[in-house]
């Protein structure tokens, strides 16, 4: 939905966060467009993400959890109206209210108008509770901690042409992009690269340093020719933006701190346009810089 609408409908800002699809996606900067989604979880300090509504204490292990009585007063209003829209509101303002489980109500009174299509959901021939989830869960969601962090670099999963961009707020990305940040099984080799590259700088040089570094190979005219030439496009002439593509894309070392400065430049350049004459006119510079670096090996 649009900011505006979440506004409207008073949902809480910790379960908010901006998204962008991949059609969405220019090169080099991200550019919002001004629409959120709604993310019913929350991140505790060690960066693992829980449901929003998790209770950590008894009566009930969830707030939204309407599927168990929370006490004697939901059992007997259970039992005398059943469970219906206005039953529910009713536990809802109840939970709220008395016994103070509801931590974020706009978020929660917008989620139980769709209580009964939330809860009968069906994954693989397994209803969402039967995968010990809460009804407003997602099944398979992707990893938050990825998904939300920051630095990254973002791509459209499907493009003409490649369109990589840095992110450094934490934007939310939707199934039609990808993103590349370091996990815990890229540590590694990604800290090597760093210190290679802070070596060169006789300083060291932050995460975010190195992926602007990345980004001028991954929106290079050599990748775009790994990307098309050879390769069928697929319907609308696009082509995908594969683990085969990126693991195939190597990226060259400077030989000296001068080039590395000037290829850091170019790029804070391509970041800084914001037209396309302009984008388009910093490349320009960048192309050679990246080309040297490739015939130089």
């Amino acid at each position: 939905m649009t900011e505006e609408e979440a506004k409207q409908r008073k949902l809480d800002k910790p379960l908010l966060h901006r998204i962008i699809k991949g059609q969405q996606t220019s090169a080099w900067s991200v550019e919002w467009e001004g629409n959120v989604i709604l993310y019913p979880y929350v991140s505790d300090k060690k960066d693992k993400w829980r449901p929003a509504f998790t209770c950590h204490h008894p009566p009930v292990l969830d707030a939204l959890d309407f599927e168990h009585c929370a006490d004697k007063f939901e059992q007997d209003w259970v039992r005398k109206y059943g469970k219906h829209p206005t039953s529910l509101k009713r536990l809802l303002e109840h939970r709220r209210d008395a016994l103070e489980l509801i931590k974020y109500p706009g978020v929660a009174e917008y989620l139980l108008q769709f209580y009964e299509q939330l809860s009968t959901r069906i994954f693989e021939k397994r209803n969402i509770v039967e995968w010990v989830k809460q009804c407003y869960e997602f099944h398979r969601r992707r990893e938050a901690v990825v998904v939300f962090g920051h630095p990254k670099i973002i791509s459209p999963r499907l493009t003409p042409h490649v369109r990589f961009a840095l992110d450094e707020e934490g934007m939310g990305i939707q199934d039609s992009c990808i993103c590349l940040a370091v996990t815990e099984n890229t540590k590694s080799a990604f800290n090597e690269f760093r210190e290679r590259l802070s070596k060169l700088r006789g300083k060291e040089v932050k995460a975010n340093v190195v992926l602007r570094y990345l980004l001028a190979f991954l929106n290079s005219e050599y990748a775009q020719e790994l990307l098309t030439v050879g390769h069928r496009p697929r319907p609308g002439d696009v082509f995908q933006i594969s683990d085969a593509f990126v693991d195939e894309l190597s990226i060259p070392l400077p030989r000296n701190n001068r080039e590395l400065t000037q290829i850091l430049d170019a790029v804070e350049e391509c970041l800084l346009a914001r037209s396309e004459k302009a984008k388009s006119a910093s490349e320009s510079r960048l192309n050679p810089l990246v080309s040297a670096l490739y015939s130089s090996r």
